[in-house]
């Protein structure tokens, strides 16, 4: 049965009154490089100890190689929703047919796309940004391929295909920052001695691992799926988007057997907290505001017409800005479905895809950093740590600044001068004093 699925973003965001949202951006330089230091050591150490667990809990187990090894890409802690992936037996069958031919297990995600550079989601001044966000979550990804390949005796790979270009237009992102973004992620790689991962652009994986004849289908499935999106611009009534969400459903070319309101609608919602608008920049210079409460100020009132004719002029065009954009990226997403256009199969037959957001299907579900129900990945949003009153645990989550300001008055720990993640001040000294119990999951 379909669900309808709120966007949490949204609903929060039509609560909180932008003055007073103002008044809640705060900072903290308290913490010193030696603190900091010592955070991301304790960060390290914590999923060390974590793999150092579960292999034994498996080693318990007295399993062979290959039932070992499908144990522990199956169960490991940050694998999540596995009811709509694939069952252990599917697993294990992939990783007997790995091992027959002496493969490497593959892991493929479509992730790491840019930094969202919407300020209510990562605070962060251009795409190329990097935080504490990405680096616990690339040292779980490495620790998960540490633990199967402690087990799987001919390596294990996890191959990260960053969506940069192939939404370039679609997220009207800045080619410069974007590539900054992907080389500062190898450097991440190479400086902590990742050794099990590896990052590429996903266009530029494509171009170098496709056959001619798919980039030829590929280029035919753009067209074919461009003449299909378009149709949806008559849907659009700027004065009534209600109406037009509605329409929108019906006529959806992805049917989401899961959604109710299918696939377009809610990707439109989050794509356009997503998008850098320059039209709020202006704006906002014109009325001497502060761009982020005209930005607040017109999302609220994204759905509803407005009487001041300079301020319904710009809410229109934010509308068929971030109308036009998600139609672009869904033409892409269409068309490599169409196309099938599978990365993880041009690397090996057995290679397992890993999602973020798992469908019923063949997709791993993982989550890289604790999530909440909001499910806010690292590329965008701010890790947050927090505490319980009284307590020396230290918890860990990824959430937008909007939530982690609002629910949790979180301030932003600088390094380097830049927001290197979020945290309440009760965390601050505990990470301060070095009195803290790091809880990862």
């Amino acid at each position: 049965m379909k669900k309808h699925y709120e966007n949490k973003f949204d609903l929060l965001l039509k609560k909180v009154n932008p003055k007073e949202y103002l008044n809640l951006i705060k900072k903290n330089d308290s913490l010193n490089q030696e603190s900091l230091s010592y955070l991301e050591t304790t960060i390290l150490k914590s999923f060390n100890q974590l793999s150092e667990r579960f292999i034994e809990k498996i080693k318990k187990k007295n399993l062979n190689y290959n039932e070992a090894t499908a144990l522990a890409i199956y169960h490991y802690p940050f694998r999540k929703q596995k009811i709509k992936g694939p069952s252990y037996n599917q697993v294990l069958e992939k990783v007997i047919n790995s091992f027959r031919e002496r493969r490497p297990i593959f892991f493929v995600g479509l992730m790491f796309t840019r930094k969202n550079i919407c300020y209510l989601k990562t605070e962060a001044a251009n795409e190329s940004e990097l935080d504490l966000a990405e680096i616990i979550s690339f040292y779980n990804l490495n620790t998960y391929c540490r633990v199967v390949g402690h087990f799987y005796p001919f390596g294990c790979q996890f191959i990260i295909l960053s969506e940069g270009k192939r939404f370039l237009e679609a997220f009207d992102l800045c080619l410069p920052y974007l590539l900054s973004y992907q080389k500062k992620l190898q450097n991440l790689i190479k400086e902590k001695k990742l050794t099990h991962l590896k990052i590429i652009d996903y266009e530029d994986f494509l171009e170098l691992f496709i056959p001619e004849k798919k980039k030829t289908l590929r280029k035919m499935m753009i067209e074919e799926a461009k003449k299909k999106y378009e149709k949806l611009y008559r849907f659009l009534d700027l004065e009534d988007i209600k109406k037009t969400e509605k329409s929108l459903v019906d006529a959806d070319p992805i049917v989401d057997q899961e959604n109710a309101e299918n696939n377009f609608v809610p990707l439109w919602r989050s794509i356009r907290n997503s998008l850098p608008y320059h039209q709020i920049t202006y704006f906002s210079r014109e009325l001497g505001l502060e761009p982020i409460e005209v930005y607040m100020e017109i999302m609220k009132k994204f759905e509803q017409k407005l009487s001041d004719p300079k301020w319904e002029k710009l809410r229109k065009e934010i509308v068929v800005y971030s109308f036009k954009k998600a139609i672009i990226h869904n033409i892409g997403v269409l068309a490599d479905r169409k196309a099938k256009i599978f990365p993880e199969k041009f690397i090996s037959p057995y290679a397992f895809r890993v999602s973020i957001n798992p469908k019923p299907g063949d997709h791993l579900g993982f989550s890289l950093i604790r999530e909440t129900t909001s499910r806010v990945q690292p590329w965008h949003g701010k890790l947050v740590f927090y505490t319980k009153k009284n307590s020396h645990r230290l918890n860990t989550t990824c959430l937008t600044s909007l939530e982690a300001r609002t629910n949790f008055q979180a301030v932003g720990v600088l390094k380097n001068k830049k927001i290197w993640f979020l945290s309440t001040e009760e965390s601050i000294k505990l990470i301060e004093e070095r009195e803290f119990i790091l809880s990862l999951i």
